[in-house]
């Protein structure tokens, strides 16, 4: 009796699943029915909700932005925050409605706001005064630090932005820029002739120092060599010699090794020197935002069209209750 009963139960089960399955085929095949007998409505508020998101997104500003992580050289910090500055300036006359300076690439056009800033090293103020300099020592004592939860420090007194060598240049642009704005920014901050020449003197200047520095090490290596010998020939070492029976060996090799210091100093600051500022961690543009809301002109033809179809099956739900109750 018991089995008969589960027999039932399945029976019921089965037949219910089934209809409800037919319920839902049938419900399907009405969507698509309409859906094809009113796609040109549903075209237009695609097209609608796209341009409506498109409008959105230009009015309200948002697109895509890029951090640009910045070496400056040459001592040119302040004429590059003058230039930032500068076009910040002509990006908020765009934006009022005033034309831009001509002398402003096109492209640049595509900005909406250009912000700089140092990243903050000590080493940047101190490296370049000489050692044991009391005014180091004092400016440091008045300095006024802030410090994040890391205790890194965070801001220090604009006296010293021009002393950092390294800065982060934030940019936001149009949602439909290209990521050759930044090659274009970069342009324009080295479009300067008269540090375009100090560019050149200084680099030539910096590789004439570092053959100077190896062939220097070269004749010590030749010079310690040679003393290490029975006997000394200081015709082998060039034009340059020493004589000197007293020949203190340490400071020798203490001075090669600052030399080769110096030669690796001069190395890197040659690899960074290229231009006046030279990008360094090459970004690309990316949204702010990734959520489905946050693009408008995907939300509002999905919100369109969603409730387009609600009002429709609210209204066929309507009329077939009405029918119903009719009958």
């Amino acid at each position: 009796m018991a089995n008969t009963n589960e027999e039932i139960d399945l029976f019921y089960l089965g037949k219910i699943f089934t209809k409800s399955l037919k319920s839902i085929l049938r419900l399907g095949f009405k969507v698509l029915n309409f859906i094809k007998k009113s796609w040109i409505i549903l075209l237009i508020l695609i097209l609608a909700g796209v341009g409506y998101g498109f409008y959105i997104v230009q009015s309200a500003g948002l697109g895509k932005q890029a951090k640009i992580l910045v070496r400056i050289n040459f001592d040119s910090v302040n004429y590059v925050y003058s230039k930032v500055n500068y076009l910040n300036e002509k990006l908020a006359e765009k934006k009022e409605g005033v034309i831009p300076d001509e002398n402003i690439p096109k492209p640049l056009a595509k900005l909406t706001q250009i912000t700089i800033e140092p990243i903050i090293n000590l080493t940047d103020i101190i490296e370049d005064q000489k050692p044991n300099d009391p005014n180091v020592e004092g400016l440091l004592r008045y300095m006024e630090f802030d410090f994040d939860d890391n205790e890194e420090i965070t801001t220090i007194a604009d006296t010293f932005t021009s002393e950092y060598n390294y800065h982060y240049i934030q940019i936001y642009t149009s949602s439909y820029a290209k990521d050759q704005v930044i090659a274009e920014l970069m342009a324009f901050l080295n479009d300067n002739d008269d540090l375009q020449h100090y560019k050149d003197v200084y680099l030539e200047t910096l590789s004439e120092a570092i053959e100077n520095n190896k062939k220097t090490v070269a004749q010590i290596d030749a010079l310690v060599a040679a003393n290490n010998q029975d006997e000394f020939n200081p015709s082998k070492l060039g034009d340059i010699y020493f004589i000197d029976k007293n020949l203190n060996i340490a400071q020798v090799l203490t001075n090669k090794m600052e030399l080769e210091k110096e030669i690796e100093t001069n190395k890197r600051k040659l690899a960074y020197s290229k231009d006046i500022v030279v990008n360094i961690n090459k970004p690309t543009l990316y949204v702010g935002e990734k959520s489905l809301m946050s693009n408008k002109m995907i939300f509002y033809p999905l919100l369109l069209v969603f409730v387009y179809l609600l009002l429709a099956g609210i209204w066929g739900t309507f009329v077939s209750l009405k029918k119903y109750a009719e009958n």
